[in-house]
């Protein structure tokens, strides 16, 4: 069964749930949430973890909180700021504080690399959706979609780029196969899935995926993402020619 099917199977056991029809474009229902977070409620924790990170724009909050100002007066540096965010929401319950949690240790760096694969692994687990992620429907190429499908596809992309960043090319290219599969549409994944194959030596795959996006009719509507594939197998073509090899920066036996 395809991740878009058992979206939807979801959403439809809700709306079932609740007496009402289904249809395709639905809104979030107390039960759905349910589902995902496990709570609705917000812990004192949360909402500070959230009003910090806002400042560096992981999510929105249009008043901080007296707690997070106090804190942002002392003038930490970013990592630390990510860092005392993330903490704040340890345990994390429910998804909102898996959000924070993961995307404040995505942005600590090379340190909490490790968290952030852990964390955000839960957060896929657990649906990757929560309430600092925009729900509305979006119209591109033609085609309508529920953002909060590509903010999926995209938490699967940023955990193929923890994963690149430990030289874990394999599971990086996995988890990019899966983004693809939920959003098609986003083009730069081809061009970030070559990448990979690249470090690997494999010079062939690079160019396959990369054929495959021109193949497809969203490169036929997008003139900025038709220069990126384009100028991708350009690249590719390039560092095969040259004998170009991968090695990597740092990296400890």
């Amino acid at each position: 069964m395809t991740f878009m099917r058992r979206f939807m199977d979801m959403l439809n056991m809700t709306n079932q749930n609740n007496g009402t029809k289904t249809v395709k474009n639905v809104s979030y229902s107390s039960d759905l949430f349910k589902i995902y977070n496990g709570s609705l409620s917000k812990r004192k924790e949360e909402i500070i973890s959230r009003d910090i990170l806002s400042t560096i724009g992981l999510c929105s909050a249009n008043n901080l909180c007296k707690e997070a100002r106090d804190y942002l007066d002392q003038k930490h540096s970013r990592i630390e700021t990510c860092v005392y965010a993330a903490n704040l929401c340890i345990p994390a319950i429910n998804n909102n504080e898996l959000y924070l949690v993961s995307h404040a240790f995505q942005w600590a760096g090379a340190k909490y690399r490790k968290e952030a694969i852990s964390y955000t692994k839960e957060f896929i687990l657990k649906g990757a959706i929560s309430d600092y992620i925009p729900c509305y429907i979006c119209s591109q190429y033609g085609t309508s979609f529920d953002q909060r499908i590509k903010f999926i596809a995209i938490e699967h992309q940023n955990l193929a780029i923890l994963y690149s960043k430990e030289y874990m090319f394999r599971e990086a290219i996995a988890e990019l196969q899966i983004a693809l599969q939920i959003a098609p549409y986003l083009l730069s994944i081809y061009s970030c899935i070559s990448q990979n194959y690249v470090k690997l030596g494999d010079y062939e795959s690079a160019l396959s995926i990369l054929h495959q996006a021109q193949n497809t009719k969203y490169y036929k509507q997008d003139n900025t993402m038709r220069k990126l594939i384009d100028n991708s197998i350009n690249n590719v073509i390039h560092k095969k020619e040259q004998g170009y090899v991968y090695k990597p920066r740092n990296k400890k036996n």
